[in-house]
């Protein structure tokens, strides 16, 4: 393994991470103008809803182009830009409606895709050049700790509207060093097939890929709810809301070892397994959650969160190139995206309704129950697919 690629495909998914950490900041930014839990659960639907019809659109124009690290730049470039818009034109109204609102939107279609789209190269390059994609990972671990603990020091909620121009600021790097993998993260597509029809009916029809869009968006309504409402538990323990970067950066010092401890994690534990350990991970979080009653408890809870993100980084993008035809990586990457976007859907409508009935603490042990039996259900589908529908499961890869 060449020392090289770690380290430029490592650039990549660095300068990521350093950038998009400062996104986290979107709910405490919202609350610092004045805008209410409600209003915030209003606003994360509208985003959600957007966002998961688009991502799959998005994955789908990258698979048109046979380029995803190009398709990752443009649409890098269009999040950076419509969000960094946001604290400019938030106090603008046209008929009512703020355009700041507008622009959370916008950028939020370009968000989903944007990390498919990047995983989606950087794996692909790790792939083509024997590269251990577990230790290049970490580097964007790392990155998110450092950004993390930095806007976790000096962010809080009455300097929140600077986390726009921070994320935007350092995107820049990140599409320079996606542009210097191109050639390792594109395959190189024989002239006959360039205008071939992309196999959708392969991709929708294997019931593996679709129990798996099933349990992520199980699997994601829990962290969901941590983006939307943890800074709200923070408060109720009586923390700043602004601590949520250093909770994010203490959570992925946890997520690190695992991550580069992968390569040698999957020679014993499958992929799934690996998906399945992290849903595991973070359905102990939520019930910790629930039982936190200081800023310290918060903290222990989230070791269990690192856990989850180092299993599931270290496993779901690659599980999902397993499943889809080659023809349509980029395209399934998204859709699994999209399920962030889904589960963000059902936290918001369900949630802001729940903690504001029952309190933030009930909400995150529902969750963490909700999860477990999720996870169960989804172990059991693999039996009945197997043994009762009689269908096989084809590793994609090895076509």
């Amino acid at each position: 393994m060449d020392k090289k690629f770690i380290f430029k495909f490592g650039a990549v998914e660095f300068t990521y991470y350093f950038a998009c950490a400062a996104y986290m900041y979107l709910t405490t930014y919202l609350d610092s103008v004045g805008y209410t839990l409600t209003q915030v659960g209003l606003i994360t639907t509208a985003v959600s809803v957007v966002a998961m019809l688009t991502s799959p659109l998005i994955g789908s124009f990258a698979d048109y182009l046979r380029s995803s690290s190009k398709a990752a730049m443009i649409v890098i470039g269009l999040f950076a830009t419509t969000y960094a818009l946001v604290p400019l034109t938030i106090d603008i109204k046209i008929l009512g409606l703020a355009v700041g609102l507008v622009f959370v939107v916008i950028s939020r279609i370009f968000y989903g895709p944007s990390g498919a789209l990047m995983e989606t190269s950087v794996i692909k390059a790790c792939k083509k050049t024997n590269t251990d994609y577990g230790v290049v990972r970490t580097f964007g671990s790392i990155s998110w700790i450092i950004m993390s603990f930095f806007l976790g020091k000096f962010i809080v909620s009455n300097n929140a509207y600077l986390t726009p121009y921070i994320m935007g600021f350092f995107f820049i790097p990140c599409i320079f060093a996606i542009k210097n993998i191109v050639r390792f993260a594109d395959d190189e597509i024989v002239e006959e097939k360039k205008n071939e029809k992309l196999p959708y009916g392969k991709l929708l029809k294997n019931p593996y890929f679709i129990v798996f869009l099933i349990f992520s968006i199980c699997k994601f309504i829990p962290m969901m709810s941590s983006t939307t409402y943890q800074a709200y538990l923070i408060k109720e323990v009586g923390g700043d809301m602004g601590k949520v970067g250093l909770i994010s950066a203490f959570t992925s010092s946890f997520e690190f070892p695992i991550l580069l401890l992968s390569g040698k994690l999957l020679k014993k534990i499958s992929l799934r397994n690996m998906f399945i350990l992290a849903a595991i991970s973070d359905g102990i979080r939520m019930i910790l959650l629930f039982r936190a009653t200081c800023f310290n408890d918060i903290l222990f809870a989230s070791i269990f969160g690192g856990i989850s993100l180092g299993f599931a980084n270290s496993s779901a993008y690659k599980y999902v190139f397993t499943m889809a035809p080659k023809e349509l990586q980029s395209t399934a990457q998204t859709m699994y995206g999209s399920c962030n976007q889904a589960a963000s859907i059902v936290s918001a409508i369900i949630g802001t309704a729940l903690v504001a009935g029952v309190g933030v603490k009930n909400y995150f042990l529902g969750n963490g129950l909700f999860v477990l039996l999720a996870t169960i259900l989804y172990v059991l589908s693999f039996i009945f697919i197997a043994r009762v529908l009689k269908i096989p499961f084809v590793d994609q890869t090895k076509e």
